[in-house]
C-alpha cells in the first residue's frame, strides 16, 4: 500500500479560531490527512494521485464570515457567507508522467468562524467536532467526491462519517436533538449540497 505523504498548509485569518479551539491547526491537519487516506482508500488506482511517492499538498484557511462571504460572492455570486468553501485544482489528476516527482496541489478548503460555530450550537455539536466535519468534507472535494447526485451523496457521507469515527467524532448526520435544525453541510463552488450535507443556501 502507497505510504500517504501530505503536507498541510493551515492559515489563521482570525484569531476567533484560535480563542474558540486552541489546539485548532492540530486538529485541522489531523483531520485533512485523514480525510485524505480515507478518500485516496476509494479512488481508482489508475489516478496519478496514487503514484509513489508523490505529495499532497492541501491549504486550509480559518477565515471570518466575512472574508467567506467575499469570497462567496466573486466566485458564486452569493452575497453571504456560507460554512466551508472548497477550490479544487482540478489538473491535479491529470499531470503528465514528467512531473509526478512534484507534489500534488490538491486545492483549498476555506472555513467560515461565525457559521461553523453558530451551526454547532444550534446543532448541540461540540465546536470541535463540528469545524473536523467541515474539513473532512472540503478535502474530499478536493479528491473529487461530491453530492450533486444522490448516489454519489451517500457515498461521500460514507467516507466522511468513516473518516470522523477514526478521529473519535460522531456520527455528524444522527439526530442526536429533537426539533433542532438540519445538519449544515459544507459548501464548495462546484457542489452545494452539506445536513452541515454542510447546507444548500
Amino acid at each position: 500500500m502507497t505510504q500517504l505523504a501530505a503536507h498541510i498548509e493551515i492559515s489563521i485569518l482570525t484569531k476567533r479560531w484560535v480563542r474558540a479551539e486552541k489546539q485548532i491547526v492540530a486538529l485541522c491537519r489531523r483531520s485533512a490527512k485523514a480525510a485524505l487516506r480515507v478518500g485516496l482508500a476509494h479512488i481508482p488506482k489508475h489516478k496519478n494521485l496514487h503514484a509513489e511517492g508523490r505529495r499532497q499538498e492541501v491549504s486550509i484557511a480559518l477565515a471570518s464570515d466575512a472574508r467567506v462571504c467575499t469570497l462567496n460572492r466573486t466566485y458564486r455570486g452569493k452575497d453571504k457567507p456560507t460554512n466551508a468553501l472548497s477550490f479544487p485544482m482540478d489538473s491535479h489528476s491529470l499531470a503528465p508522467p514528467a512531473t509526478r516527482d512534484k507534489p500534488i496541489l490538491l486545492g483549498d478548503v476555506i472555513l467560515a468562524f461565525e457559521t461553523c460555530k453558530r451551526e454547532a450550537a444550534s446543532e448541540r455539536k461540540p465546536f470541535q467536532a463540528h469545524a473536523a466535519h467541515l474539513v473532512v468534507h472540503g478535502v474530499l472535494h478536493l479528491l473529487g467526491y461530491d453530492h450533486v447526485v444522490e448516489r454519489d451523496a451517500r457515498k461521500m457521507e460514507r467516507l466522511e462519517k468513516l473518516t470522523l469515527d477514526g478521529l473519535g467524532f460522531p456520527d455528524p448526520y444522527a439526530e442526536t436533538a429533537p426539533k433542532r435544525m438540519s445538519p449544515s453541510r459544507p459548501q464548495s463552488p462546484q457542489s452545494l449540497r452539506m445536513k452541515s450535507r454542510p447546507s444548500k443556501r
